[in-house]
């Protein structure tokens, strides 16, 4: 059994730890014994207890530490890793464009400068041509000039003649030793020239007795026939 230590109320409910008019604890009462029962006044205006609502905060002991929460990075870390990544490869990719195109400009510019650095054709001639015919006879078959023997002409190299070829007005120097070979310029008659080297003595389908000798006439090289030259 339970009284209330201000107004006196007893309670017989053991299990009350507060007294229901005023909210004040209830202790229990000596011996055992029940107490005289006593009837409180109540007032017109009853005692209204406030229980409170809410919930009390609760204080965790001094030995109770909060839970540190790791933060994980891993996520940003491969969002990260794999933007360095890209902007890697898209700076290789760009380097190896600007690799590729300087390497095809030096490729057409070589081309360009091989184009136009081609060795010129010759000219067939740098002396004027005496206007007679558009083909002229490459030799004269009707020269008053006597032939000399073999035994008065040289061996030929670098012996110094003189073209004799009063006919036709020059002497053709020919790519090959022979009067069908390429033309490849013409020695004006009187014109004085040097043999390097000659063949051995042959007559031609005109009937002329000489050799073909190697010879050089204003920066060209071929055969003369030295029927036609005077020792």
């Amino acid at each position: 059994m339970r009284q209330c230590p201000q107004c006196r109320t007893t309670y017989t409910d053991d299990t009350l730890r507060y007294c229901l008019s005023d909210g004040t604890p209830l202790v229990m009462m000596p011996g055992g014994t029940e107490a005289e029962t006593v009837i409180s006044y109540h007032p017109a205006k009853p005692v209204v207890v406030e229980i409170p609502q809410s919930t009390p905060a609760f204080t965790p002991p001094p030995s109770y530490q909060q839970p540190v929460v790791e933060k994980r990075g891993g996520i940003s870390l491969w969002i990260v890793a794999g933007i360095v990544a890209l902007l890697v490869l898209v700076i290789a990719g760009l380097g190896a464009v600007l690799l590729y195109q300087n390497l095809s400009g030096r490729e057409s510019a070589n081309t360009v400068v091989t184009a136009n650095t081609a060795t010129p054709t010759p000219a067939t001639s740098k002396t004027p041509t005496p206007e007679k015919s558009a083909t002229p006879t490459p030799w004269n078959t009707n020269k008053t000039t006597p032939t000399p023997s073999a035994t008065d002409r040289p061996s030929g190299d670098g012996t110094g003649v003189t073209v004799h070829s009063p006919g036709d007005g020059y002497l053709v120097l020919r790519s090959q030793p022979n009067s069908s070979s390429t033309e490849i310029t013409r020695v004006p008659h009187g014109t004085t020239i040097v043999l390097t080297a000659c063949r051995d003595y042959t007559t031609t389908k005109s009937g002329n007795y000489g050799r073909w000798c190697t010879t050089g006439y204003s920066g060209y090289s071929g055969w003369v026939f030295d029927a036609f030259v005077r020792y």
